[in-house]
């Protein structure tokens, strides 16, 4: 599983992507609770989301993802990348 993490005021976000279940995952939390988890979305496919789902669910929250995110997020996919993570915070 590849894991990237960064936070914004008020939110901390994890997402990438899970080598065991093909797809991408995202949990927001304020302070210790999850306001957002991809397991709970109805609209996750087989349980995971797409990088669109991703930037809609980000957007929904009024977050701004880091520049480039997106993108190694995608080469996660591609690479089907595990047991890497990266905090984007500066």
């Amino acid at each position: 599983m590849s894991q990237h993490t960064f936070s914004r005021p008020g939110h901390h976000v994890s997402t990438g992507w899970s080598r065991r279940q093909r797809n991408f995952f995202l949990i927001i939390r304020r302070g210790d609770q999850a306001v957002y988890d991809h397991r709970l979305d109805p609209e996750a496919t087989r349980g995971g989301l797409s990088l669109e789902q991703i930037q809609e669910r980000l957007d929904e929250h009024r977050i701004v993802a880091p520049p480039g995110l997106l993108n190694a997020l995608q080469d996660d996919l591609l690479h089907n990348r595990g047991g890497h993570e990266e905090c984007w915070d500066q």
